[in-house]
C-alpha cells in the first residue's frame, strides 16, 4: 500500500516533532514555575501577615501593661535569677543607712551588730531582693495590715534593687511609750516588672516615708507613704 502524499504545505518538516516536544516541555517548565513561584509569594504574604499580627499582638500587650498606671514594665519571669544578670549585678548595690547623723552602709555583719532598724531594713531589702513574698508580710504591723491602704503584694519576682537608702527623718516616744521613728527610704528597681512596685518606672526613684513602731524592742513597719516625686 502506498503512502498517501501531503498535500501541498502539509509536507513533514525534518526534525519538526522533535521542537514540538521541546516547546511542550518548555511550557510545562514555565507553568511550574509561575505555580511555585505563586506558592512562595502566598506563603510569604501569610508568614509576614503572620508576623505582622504577632508584632502588633506584643505591641498591644506591651501598651496594655504601660497603660494600667502610666508606665512601662518588663515581663515578669518569676523562674529568673537576677544573681546570674551582670548587668545588674554592675550596678550599686549597697545599702546606704543614716542614723543620727552618721551614715554606714548595711551589710549582714554591720547590721545584726547595730540591731533595731538598721537589722530590719537590711532583711527588708534581702527579702524583695530574693522574691520572698511569703517573708514580706512579717515586716508589718498587725494594725498596717488589717489596713484598706496596705499595700502587700500576693506574689512578686526577684527585684533587682539598686541605689538603696535610708535616712532617719524624726524619732519619737508617745503618750503610750512606744518608740516611733520615721524614715525617708529611696531605692530604683532595675527592669522594673511591676510585680512588687507599680508607681515607678525603671531606674527611677521616688521617696517612701516609712513609719516604724518597736514593739518589745523589735522595729516593725506601720505605714508606708509617699512624698511626691524625686
Amino acid at each position: 500500500m502506498k503512502k498517501p502524499v501531503p498535500l501541498p504545505g502539509q509536507e513533514e518538516v525534518p526534525g519538526a516533532k522533535e521542537k514540538d516536544k521541546k516547546r511542550v516541555k518548555k511550557a510545562l517548565v514555565i507553568a511550574v514555575c509561575v505555580f511555585l513561584g505563586a506558592l512562595l509569594l502566598a506563603l510569604g504574604a501569610e508568614l509576614a501577615a503572620s508576623l505582622v499580627k504577632k508584632h502588633g499582638e506584643e505591641e498591644a500587650a506591651s501598651r496594655r501593661a504601660a497603660d494600667e498606671s502610666g508606665i512601662f514594665f518588663f515581663e515578669p519571669d518569676y523562674s529568673e535569677n537576677i544573681f546570674e544578670d551582670e548587668v545588674y549585678l554592675a550596678l550599686d548595690r549597697s545599702i546606704r543607712f543614716g542614723y543620727m547623723g552618721e551614715e554606714i552602709l548595711l551589710t549582714a555583719e554591720s547590721a545584726s551588730r547595730r540591731g533595731g532598724a538598721a537589722l530590719l531594713f537590711y532583711k527588708y531589702f534581702e527579702c524583695i531582693i530574693n522574691g520572698d513574698y511569703a517573708a514580706y508580710p512579717g515586716f508589718f504591723t498587725e494594725e498596717y495590715k488589717k489596713s484598706p491602704y496596705a499595700e502587700i503584694p500576693g506574689e512578686f519576682t526577684m527585684q533587682k534593687l539598686c541605689d538603696i537608702a535610708v535616712k532617719l527623718y524624726d524619732r519619737r516616744m508617745g503618750d503610750d511609750g512606744v518608740i516611733r521613728e520615721i524614715y525617708e527610704v529611696r531605692y530604683a528597681i532595675f527592669e522594673n516588672n511591676g510585680t512588687f512596685r507599680r508607681d515607678i518606672p525603671s531606674m527611677e526613684t521616688r521617696t517612701l516615708v516609712f513609719e516604724l513602731v518597736f514593739e518589745e524592742d523589735t522595729p516593725l513597719i506601720n505605714s508606708i507613704g509617699r512624698r511626691g516625686n524625686g
